[in-house]
């Protein structure tokens, strides 16, 4: 051809080729903040909180080391049992129950919730023996709405059940 321009690029290719560029960066834009989430809590923080979920889930809580996440019913309704009296002459794992959950963990100057949660939330308790719920298997202050927030969990059963028990550090 000659005397004509040979162009290879049309008016269309490079619009297609636009936009296909901004769509690419409006997508990386908007869904790599959201996969960074789970690494923007501080790495100490998850460490505790899988720490202190695995002591709870397969040391202090259970009646016999060599079959953890099964908890002991006693044990565990004395632990969370907040107007308890420790262990209360059961031969648990614990020094302390969670009246003081800073110090039964070992976790003083953080902020920390355990709970034990079914398919309907957390699990109610008969803390006195009479046949009726009087408590819940929650202990500690509920974590903030906004800040960073570290949770774990184990799979534990309870009373022949399977729940979750949960550890949040802040």
């Amino acid at each position: 051809m000659a005397g004509g321009t040979n162009r290879g690029q049309s008016t269309l290719d490079y619009a297609v080729g636009v936009s296909i560029f901004l769509v690419t960066v409006a997508g990386v834009v908007t869904f790599v903040p959201g996969m960074l989430d789970p690494f923007d809590s501080t790495q100490e923080d998850v460490g505790r909180a899988d720490r202190l979920a695995e002591s709870l889930a397969a040391d202090l809580l259970v009646a016999d080391p060599t079959e953890p996440y099964r908890l002991d019913g006693d044990c565990a309704r004395e632990f969370f049992d907040a107007e308890g009296d420790g262990a209360g002459g059961l031969d648990c794992r614990f020094g302390t129950d969670a009246s003081d959950l800073g110090a039964a963990l070992h976790a003083e100057g953080s902020g920390v919730r355990v709970t034990v949660e079914g398919p309907d939330g957390v699990v109610d308790a008969d803390f006195d023996g009479d046949g009726t719920d009087d408590g819940s298997l929650a202990a500690g202050p509920t974590p903030p709405s906004s800040g960073n927030v570290a949770v774990a969990q184990r799979a534990v059963s309870y009373d022949g059940e399977t729940y979750r028990l949960l550890v949040s550090v802040w």
